[in-house]
């Protein structure tokens, strides 16, 4: 459902979508973060909450090279950052999503020591944090990727598990009592496969991901009852990221390996469908000569449509305008002029701010969790 804000900030950018034209200058970086200095850190996830206060999620190494999963948190637009969730690991922990409940509580997953996939919720902005849901399936493995709460106020949850044969599986988890309790709803063996993307509306839910190698999306009409394939795009395929727009129309983000004139290489690919999910066409092939992957996307207030990925020019954020009929490159973004950078996730406010996360090399050699906003035009 619009809200007030929303349908005015769409109406009133009417004349502004039919002539602007992005800039990379109009982006800025508003964090650099390591746990600690010299030592390695990346995102995973970025999200924005009705009110405007911005969450990072993601891995990092304190001094002694434990890898902690953090949870930074900014109440400014980006201005300055608090550590407001830190777990740390034996081996390893890393912190992936989170999302807002039309409640104010805030769901956030993350993976302990590779094996225990972990749901906290958080009703008082994230200063604190409560175990809602401990996973681990059958197997050794478990890892949630991404989350959603639906405008019923179901929470889903989509990552990958392994089963006792060493089989992966793409996984989506339900609560529909606020966290109390939780159920596997849908579930699909396979190779190489999980669920990495997940989106709601009032009318459906998307879970998108890989199964075998395959660019999957998997979509619900019930509340997450029952579960139907929708898009399978081709083999060496897959899907990173969903979103939707104000009218409903979904858009998924990822790669997927295509020839042209005999040589395979990988494509950053944005599909799209107007139709609730039902069929899906490719509305952004972008192959700039070298492997191109494409990891987030988000729909802002104004109806501008994002996505952010990693491109021979590093950290990379490419928009459209108009519903995903043209695309341009808005940002590309390195610390060194040869480090690998890659924009993992990105995310608006109910503002119009775009703000995009990527793991990018330093002049350490380490890595650092980079925060890059574009402001309300």
């Amino acid at each position: 459902m619009k809200t007030p804000l929303l349908t005015t900030l769409a109406l009133a950018a009417a004349s502004f979508l039919t002539t602007a034209a992005f800039s990379q200058s109009t982006w800025q970086t508003v964090d650099d973060f390591q746990y600690a200095p010299g030592k390695g850190a990346g995102p995973f996830g970025v999200t924005a909450t009705p009110g405007g206060t911005i969450f990072v999620s993601g891995a990092a190494a304190d001094a002694t090279d434990r890898q902690h999963g953090f949870v930074n948190r900014s109440t400014d637009g980006g201005a300055t950052w608090d550590l407001v969730f830190d777990l740390p690991g034996d081996s390893s922990a890393n912190c992936f999503a989170l999302a807002a409940a039309p409640s104010g509580a805030l769901w956030a997953t993350s993976v302990l020591n590779a094996t225990n996939w972990l749901t906290h919720w958080s009703i008082d902005g994230g200063a604190t944090w409560v175990l809602s849901d401990r996973f681990r399936g059958t197997g050794r493995y478990a890892t949630p990727f991404c989350t959603t709460v639906d405008p019923a106020g179901r929470i889903f949850v989509g990552g990958n598990v392994w089963d006792s044969q060493g089989r992966q599986h793409f996984t989506v988890r339900r609560s529909i009592d606020g966290g109390a309790t939780w159920k596997t709803v849908d579930d699909l063996a396979g190779a190489v496969s999980g669920a990495w993307g997940i989106t709601a509306t009032p009318s459906a839910v998307l879970a998108v991901g890989r199964l075998s190698n395959l660019w999957l999306v998997r979509r619900s009409a019930d509340g997450g009852n029952t579960w139907v394939t929708t898009d399978k795009f081709q083999q060496t395929s897959f899907a990173y990221g969903a979103a939707a727009d104000l009218n409903g129309n979904f858009y998924v983000v990822g790669a997927a390996n295509l020839t042209v004139n005999k040589v395979t290489q990988l494509h950053w690919l944005t599909r799209k469908s107007t139709d609730n999910g039902s069929t899906w066409s490719t509305v952004d092939d972008f192959f700039p000569g070298a492997t191109a992957m494409a990891r987030g996307v988000t729909v802002d207030a104004f109806g501008r449509v994002f996505v952010s990925g990693s491109s021979p020019a590093g950290h990379t954020v490419r928009g459209s305008l108009d519903g995903g009929a043209t695309w341009a490159t808005t940002d590309t973004f390195r610390l060194t002029p040869t480090g690998s950078a890659n924009a993992v996730a990105i995310d608006s406010d109910g503002n119009g701010n775009v703000f995009a996360v990527g793991q990018v090399v330093g002049a350490d050699g380490n890595g650092h969790t980079i925060v890059r906003k574009l402001g309300t035009p």
